[in-house]
């Protein structure tokens, strides 16, 4: 028995004896291949205190934004990151195929970080020695903002020239005669149409946490989660005044989309300037278990994005033969079905159960409509 033991005893010994040694070797071979592989020469401490940065330039043969990585001294970086960003985007690239968006001449007053918005105040040159144009002017923005928001911190860009906003370069006065929209899309071609830019951006900062323009205790008031008399009636005739006058003036249509609760059907209406309860603003708005039906001239409406989420067709069979899409979602957004909502809808408006089961796919059918409308599509860098 003792003799089997010691046998035992032995031949552990010798396993473990067999798996050191292996392990010896192993570890052995791997530490010489990692000795193998060091480089020769050591890293400088320039070297080490690069990054990475993205410079966005325009590429000269197709003249679209194209991004240029480039190492900086984060040292440099450390003093005054955003002065340094935009000089770089005001020199030329290191890419021969590249080249700045930046007009000539242009140099930097002050930038400043206000919250989380940037500030950059440019010289006149910015916009004197610009090549105007659209497409241009769309170029020189975006090589600031897409550049500076790749920052955390940095959430917009606001540009001064001289200290002062330059309006004529943000639009080149461009007039839409021709305006269509659904839900809160029209709502802000209302504030379009009226010339009072800003005005809706102004509302959803200052109500937005308003338990007045939106929370569960309107239900108790009006059976919707948004004050609907406080949104459409005390916000415009007071708070922050509709201009209802330069609306009526305005020269061209602004057509709003409402969906037909007992039909399913879109219906759409031109302005009503002598509207002020907003009915037809109150109607497209109205989403389904979230607002009560909404009665506009003898009928029942929802939100015209049920029926019709993005209507270029209209627009289309209006005449307009180029169409500029604003989106809300980013461009490479699929809108996905929805099971629970088309059950609890038919239960009291029937007609509206198929709308809803097939909305999404006349949403994402839209985005490929790339040549009937000649459509350009405005939308988000990232999902709202």
């Amino acid at each position: 028995m003792k003799n089997k033991k010691r046998i035992i005893i032995i031949v552990s010994i010798f396993i473990v004896l067999i798996c050191g040694g292996i392990y010896f070797i192993s570890n052995y071979k791997n530490n010489k291949e990692i000795e193998e592989i060091l480089p020769e020469e050591e890293i400088s401490e320039e070297q080490l205190r690069q990054t990475i940065v993205s410079l966005y330039y325009v590429n000269k043969e197709t003249r679209e934004l194209m991004p240029e990585a480039r190492l900086v001294d984060v040292k440099v970086l450390i003093n005054d990151p955003y002065l340094k960003l935009i000089n770089l985007l005001i020199e030329e690239p290191k890419n021969s195929n590249l080249k700045s968006a930046m007009p000539n001449g242009t140099t930097i007053n002050k930038v400043e970080l206000k919250g989380d918005i940037l500030f950059v105040d440019f010289s006149k040159e910015f916009i004197e020695n610009h090549e105007g144009g659209i497409e241009n002017e769309k170029n020189t923005i975006y090589s600031i903002v897409n550049t500076m928001t790749e920052l955390t911190e940095i959430n917009g860009i606001k540009i001064l020239i001289e200290n002062e906003e330059n309006k004529s370069f943000k639009d080149e006065q461009i007039k839409f005669d021709y305006i269509i929209g659904v839900s809160a899309g029209i709502s802000n071609g209302y504030s379009y149409a009226s010339g009072q830019r800003g005005r809706n951006y102004e509302i959803i900062e200052r109500f937005v946490n308003d338990k007045r323009y939106f929370g569960a205790s309107n239900f108790l008031k009006c059976r919707s989660i948004f004050g609907l008399d406080f949104v459409f009636g005390e916000i415009p005739e007071s708070l922050v005044p509709f201009d209802y006058e330069s609306f009526r003036a305005f020269p061209g249509k602004v057509l709003a989309g409402i969906t037909n609760a007992d039909t399913g059907k879109i219906e759409y209406f031109d302005k009503d300037a002598d509207d002020h309860t907003f009915s037809l603003l109150r109607a497209t708005c109205a989403i389904p278990l979230f607002f009560p039906v909404i009665a506009y001239r003898g009928k029942r409406y929802f939100d015209g994005g049920l029926a019709e989420p993005i209507p270029i067709k209209k627009a289309i069979a209006d005449g307009c033969n180029r169409n500029l899409i604003v989106l809300t979602q980013p461009s490479g957004y699929t809108k996905t079905p929805s099971n629970l909502t088309p059950r609890l809808v038919k239960l009291k408006y029937k007609q509206l159960e198929p709308v809803l089961r097939t909305r999404h796919s006349r949403y994402n059918t839209v985005k490929n409509w790339t040549v009937i409308g000649k459509p350009f599509f405005c939308a988000p860098g990232r999902r709202l």
